[in-house]
């Protein structure tokens, strides 16, 4: 194997794991039930975690539609602090689907701590 190249080691270790996907599965699964049973913390968190709501799922999807219809257009720079990297979409509120704000990861995360978002559930609770 091939351990100086860079490109060459990810292309070799692409191989091995297309070469050995089923069993690669079957071993993370096995992991996975043996975790589960053996750990209660780990259940209890597993057990909490929630579904995205109906809201917030319809409201990202409705936003992918317009990316891929050119409706909208993904900037390439973070308006928030001027970095070129990915940039991410940041729903203001979820019933008004394509109210975004575009910024990188680190300024989503930020932004998200400061003023978090409440989502109304079906039952009348809020998330």
């Amino acid at each position: 194997m091939p351990l100086k190249d860079r490109q060459a080691r990810a292309e070799y270790n692409r191989a091995y794991r297309d070469a050995h996907r089923e069993i690669l599965n079957a071993y993370k699964r096995q992991w996975f039930k043996e975790r589960y049973a053996a750990d209660e913390e780990y259940r209890q968190r597993i057990r909490g975690q929630t579904r995205i709501p109906a809201p917030v799922h319809a409201a990202q999807q409705r936003l992918q539609r317009a990316l891929r219809t050119g409706k909208m257009q993904r900037p390439t720079v973070c308006p928030e602090c001027g970095r070129d990297v990915f940039v991410e979409a940041a729903h203001i509120n979820y019933t008004e689907n394509l109210a975004v704000r575009w910024m990188c990861r680190s300024c989503h995360r930020r932004w998200d701590k400061a003023e978090p978002k409440y989502v109304r559930r079906e039952d009348g609770e809020t998330d």
